[in-house]
């Protein structure tokens, strides 16, 4: 009988054919073409998923059930890759992503705000001692189809996603945050943080934050976060394209993305068609500015053709750091100008 991954009848990838099938596409989809490492598998215990990828001929010992030792059968620098079934995976343990070149890719298909409670390829943590559910710190390593999400009831549960390295992608990511009322009275929760050492990253299509959760109630706070850092320049040369950011608030003075001091952010950054959205009953309000910006070094971050729903400026604070530009039928159409305070 012809069986196929994912399916319970008229399987089209047979036994023999799916080794070859997923190596062809991981390497199309990665674009690392011949390049590609050995591929690791994340699946739950006893489910379809895991008891077809036996019967394909993925051995038992590349098959894993827990985040932490998918990623720790990886090994850096070689495009090692660990493919996540549709499921929910529980974290107690934050996950240091510390491979170079070593990437995640979701075998569900865009998540479209995984939550952890409708999963498709879904990671969360609901403890409360998991400040950051995946801290990324490692190089050029490549995150698709997947969705990670903090509901810890902790001050100290900050963030879905830490990202700490240079030249990373991803594509169709889901990072939530802020998804109960203990992080969402915190001013430094968010969904995912911006670190320090972060650069030359590259977001297209991801999902950032939740309109459906928790409303968040600290002044100042927003999805997306720029730690605070006493020297350097700060994360630089990181494009967001066609990325959705998403809130619940009912405060005007929470924003959607936070500065919160010198040197947190630098040059190069771009925002380019993203969706700001913030969500409020009735809607009875809106916030004041998507931006909350109080780094008053040296940084530039272009809105390009970008919206918002919810919000009434794009920046309330004149420091000449914050650009926007769209394609008019002026002479200056698409050159960026700066978004002045009120």
């Amino acid at each position: 009988m012809s069986r196929t991954f994912g399916a319970s009848s008229n399987r089209w990838i047979n036994k023999r054919n799916f080794k070859n099938y997923l190596i062809t596409w991981l390497g199309n989809l990665l674009q690392v073409g011949p390049a590609l490492g050995d591929v690791k598998f994340l699946a739950t215990a006893d489910s379809t998923w895991e008891d077809n990828l036996l019967y394909c001929g993925v051995p038992s010992s590349d098959i894993f059930h827990t985040l932490e030792t998918g990623e720790d059968a990886l090994t850096g620098s070689q495009h090692d890759v660990l493919c996540v079934c549709p499921g929910s995976y529980d974290v107690d343990t934050q996950v240091n992503w510390d491979k170079s070149w070593t990437h995640m890719v979701g075998l569900g298909g865009p998540p479209l705000l995984s939550e952890y409670t409708i999963p498709n390829a879904t990671i969360y943590t609901d403890s409360t001692s998991v400040a950051t559910v995946m801290y990324l710190t490692g190089h050029y390593c490549q995150f698709h189809y997947v969705g990670i999400s903090n509901n810890g009831a902790n001050a100290g549960c900050l963030s879905a996603v830490y990202i700490n390295g240079y030249g990373n992608t991803f594509k169709w990511f889901d990072m939530i945050g802020n998804m109960n009322s203990t992080q969402s009275a915190v001013e430094a929760a968010a969904s995912v943080y911006f670190g320090a050492s972060m650069a030359n990253c590259l977001f297209e299509d991801c999902n950032i934050g939740s309109n459906a959760w928790a409303t968040r109630t600290a002044a100042k706070s927003g999805q997306i976060y720029f730690p605070g850092t006493s020297g350097g320049g700060g994360p630089s040369n990181t494009t967001l394209r066609r990325c959705n950011i998403l809130s619940r608030a009912e405060t005007n003075t929470i924003c959607m993305v936070e500065l919160p001091a010198n040197n947190c952010c630098a040059r190069g950054w771009l925002f380019d068609q993203c969706y700001f959205d913030n969500f409020w009953v009735n809607h009875g309000g809106t916030l004041n500015a998507a931006f909350y910006d109080a780094c008053g070094t040296t940084h530039n971050i272009v809105l390009r053709n970008c919206s918002s729903h919810g919000i009434a400026r794009w920046y309330t604070a004149d420091n000449g750091c914050i650009f926007t530009a769209q394609a008019n039928s002026q002479s200056a159409g698409g050159i960026s100008v700066e978004a002045t305070g009120d």
